[in-house]
């Protein structure tokens, strides 16, 4: 098998795989919204399993607002961190 084929069946797997990956996050989510209805949202204890829901708050705040709005402030304190990210995406 030539390099490019194997690239090309690498991206046809890993395609597959994120189609199969993406439907099982909607059926986890189809399970989680069947049981908070059937526990009415409060913790509930099935023997063996204990069904929690609970709410988390997280705090954030608008970089482009305040960067905007208050440039000295985001260049005092602003952050920048950087990742490697790889797209593979099949032409349409």
């Amino acid at each position: 098998m030539t390099k490019e084929a194997k690239n090309r069946a690498v991206c046809k797997e890993l395609s597959a795989k994120v189609e199969q990956l993406n439907k099982l996050k909607k059926e986890v989510e189809e399970l989680k919204s069947y049981l908070k209805v059937e526990t009415g949202g409060v913790t509930t204890d099935f023997g063996t399993w204990i069904v929690e829901f609970y709410e988390r708050s997280t705090e954030t705040m608008d970089i482009k607002r305040i960067k905007a709005e208050c440039p000295e402030v985001f260049a005092e304190y602003g952050k920048t961190s950087s990742s490697n990210i790889l797209k593979v995406k099949a032409k349409r």
